[in-house]
């Protein structure tokens, strides 16, 4: 969502989702997500605008050091990415710049990791934790970055249920999103969406 009302007031955009018990405002990482917590129950109406944003997954001008992974980073949902219990070794994603990151998107298909770790560096010398996952559950896994300074992404020690390998069909990395307009410029990476 571009902007939310209700009735006629306009709620703040956040810089992570709410809480339900939290502060009243709206957030959003894409067009096909936005999470927004009124408040109080006693509101008539909410207007919802979707205007146009500027949402660039940095991932489409990204490398990567296993050609396989391409297909978990083409935006491409019929595209998956399987792990090898044979193969131990990191997947290292390198963005084109390095950028302050808000969340990274991992998306698992129906064969999901019950644990993995993602790192980030700006050097790829030096990594800090993003998620150490030892109970997944799979689906949509989304990680607040809150502007982190980002170039590498590091997935490791990737395990699935029963000796399963897990499929990725997606791996996404947002900057902050910016509200733009017709006249303004898109970011490297980024599309306008209606």
């Amino acid at each position: 969502a571009y902007s939310v009302k209700a009735d006629g007031k306009e709620l703040e955009r956040l810089d992570r989702p709410p809480s339900a018990s939290g502060k009243a405002g709206f957030y959003s990482r894409d067009n096909g997500e936005t999470v927004i917590n009124i408040g109080n129950s006693d509101w008539e109406t909410v207007d919802i605008n979707l205007g146009k944003m500027d949402m660039p997954n940095l991932m489409l001008e990204a490398s990567v050091n296993n050609n396989e992974f391409k297909s978990a980073i083409d935006v491409d949902w019929y595209t998956s990415y399987q792990f090898s219990a044979a193969d131990s070794s990191d997947i290292i994603v390198t963005l084109k710049d390095a950028a302050a990151l808000s969340s990274v998107v991992v998306k698992w298909t129906y064969q999901n990791a019950v644990s993995y770790k993602l790192e980030t560096s700006e050097d790829g010398q030096n990594w800090i934790p993003a998620a150490e996952v030892t109970e997944g559950y799979g689906g949509i896994e989304t990680y607040m970055l809150d502007g982190a300074k980002v170039k590498y992404l590091r997935i490791s020690d990737v395990e699935g249920a029963d000796g399963r390998s897990p499929m990725l069909y997606e791996l996404e990395a947002y900057a902050d999103v910016t509200a733009v307009t017709e006249s303004d410029s898109v970011l490297p990476g980024g599309e306008y969406i209606e």
